[in-house]
């Protein structure tokens, strides 16, 4: 069974339903791809402030995530 919803962007960060997600042929991106997206379009003006406040929930972040997104933005 697949969706046909074309240019459909489901966010999800749990990983049970990203692999859900990916055997109905959904596109998936998470949390960070959001932020990475909106400091990218100028939405935010820097990702780090708002990395270092996801940080301080129950979101986990490795460092070397947080290094190479930060990267990826120029940061």
């Amino acid at each position: 069974m697949t969706f046909d919803l074309p240019g459909t962007l489901v966010a999800l960060d749990d990983l049970k339903a990203r692999k859900v997600a990916k055997s109905l042929h959904l596109r998936i991106t998470g949390s960070l791809g959001i932020l990475v997206k909106a400091r990218q379009q100028g939405y935010i003006t820097k990702l780090l402030p708002v990395l270092n406040q996801v940080q301080q929930t129950d979101f986990r972040i490795s460092e070397n995530i947080a290094r190479k997104i930060l990267y990826m933005v120029g940061e």
